[in-house]
């Protein structure tokens, strides 16, 4: 088999219905690489569903924010924890 790379990934939660992927990756980008990030959206309505997931290679910045007491996007106060697969 080849190289294979872990993925480290976090669940994300309580997030406002006005932020996107990409404003989800650039947030967790200032703890490291963000290898993906994903809202989830709702096929009926198209709207956020207020959670998503957020993939590290770098288990350094998975445990960083993991760390941290609190999250802020948008004036929310946005939660994480693991996500076991």
């Amino acid at each position: 088999m080849g190289n294979v790379r872990k993925i480290y990934k976090i669940f994300v939660y309580n997030l406002p219905w006005t932020v996107s992927q990409h404003e989800l990756k650039a947030y967790f980008n200032k703890y490291g690489y963000t290898y993906n990030a994903v809202v989830t959206f709702s096929k009926k309505t198209g709207l956020s569903k207020g959670f998503g997931f957020v993939e590290f290679i770098d288990k350094k910045a998975y445990d960083t924010v993991l760390q941290q007491p609190f999250h802020i996007i948008d004036n929310y106060n946005i939660k994480v924890r693991e996500f076991k697969f």
